[in-house]
């Protein structure tokens, strides 16, 4: 019995510690960008970034993030130029791993989901999880996987970017390589769209064929001379070029990117007749309105005529 009781102490004794070193582990202080940011958006920042932690955290375990700084800001101007020039168009967070530091615009963040401020915090959070996570390895993590798991785990895309953006650009094999993808995006407003939505699709193809660990194991696994592609191998035995097939096939075939498209794309598709109806009934009121105008003026210039006698 007072074994028993010794042992169940000790079990709860190393639960207490182990929640009180979370509570350590995770420090964040989140501090506005200008005068122009409320207190009530500072503190919601703050609640967000810690529950998006106790959320995220248990994904990436032995990712630690010590001291994380979260700048909030209005807008653009309020951003410092050395972290400004880091900034994509319309991207509403960044952050700038070796620093510790994300940095928000509140302006670019939309009023629902998807693609709220919740959203921004968690896919800033899991940026600075996988750093953190890969440690040393950081540096050979692709961009493409970085902002395609970032989009998959926070639950919505960047710029509001999906599947059916890229199923026309798959289908006529105009898709950007992810070789190309690996070190940056592109900063023209088309492909930046591109880069986030086809990253996004294909790491969220990954991810539910291997699961979340193979995937942090085979980035943590990347080199400087293989990257990801080697590590990937590495774990799981499978060459990614061959993914990629498999994911291009899924994406074109199973994913129903094209169907949504097109149920989208319809109501334009219908616009189209409807338009030309319209200028054809508006071209033929116009017409009879003229007719009507001129037969009037001519019955009118018929009774202001004198009569033969």
């Amino acid at each position: 019995m007072g074994l028993g009781v010794t042992m169940l102490a000790s079990t709860i004794l190393q639960l207490i510690l182990h929640i009180l070193a979370l509570t350590q582990d995770h420090e964040v202080t989140v501090l506005p960008g200008s005068n122009a940011v409320p207190p009530s958006t500072i503190g919601r920042v703050e609640r967000l970034a810690r529950a998006g932690l106790a959320r995220l955290s248990p994904s990436f375990p032995g990712a630690h993030l010590l001291g994380l700084e979260i700048y909030v800001h209005a807008d653009l101007e309020s951003v410092p130029e050395t972290v400004r020039e880091h900034l994509q168009p319309g991207i509403a967070g960044l952050a700038l791993l070796d620093r510790n530091q994300i940095y928000l615009l509140v302006d670019r963040a939309r009023s629902q989901p998807p693609g709220d401020l919740r959203n921004v915090v968690d896919h800033e959070l899991v940026h600075m999880l996988l750093h953190r996570y890969v440690a040393d390895y950081s540096r050979f993590v692709p961009r493409w996987f970085h902002e395609g798991l970032a989009q998959d785990l926070s639950g919505a895309t960047y710029l509001g970017v999906s599947e059916e953006d890229i199923i026309v650009p798959a289908k006529m094999r105009r898709l950007l390589r992810f070789r190309d993808l690996r070190t940056g995006f592109p900063d023209d407003d088309y492909s930046l769209h591109l880069a986030y939505a086809q990253s996004f699709s294909y790491v969220a193809f990954l991810r539910r064929k291997f699961g979340l660990p193979t995937l942090l194991r085979a980035a943590r696994a990347a080199s400087q001379d293989q990257w990801f592609r080697g590590g990937f191998l590495a774990v799981t035995g499978a060459p990614l070029i061959h993914q990629e097939e498999l994911w291009l096939d899924y994406l074109e075939n199973n994913s129903g990117a094209l169907w949504r498209r097109l149920q989208n794309d319809c109501f334009y598709y219908l616009m189209i007749p409807a338009a030309i109806l319209l200028a054809w009934a508006t071209r033929r009121a116009i017409l009879r309105d003229r007719r009507s105008k001129s037969r009037l003026e001519h019955d009118e210039l018929d009774d202001a005529s004198p009569n033969d006698e």
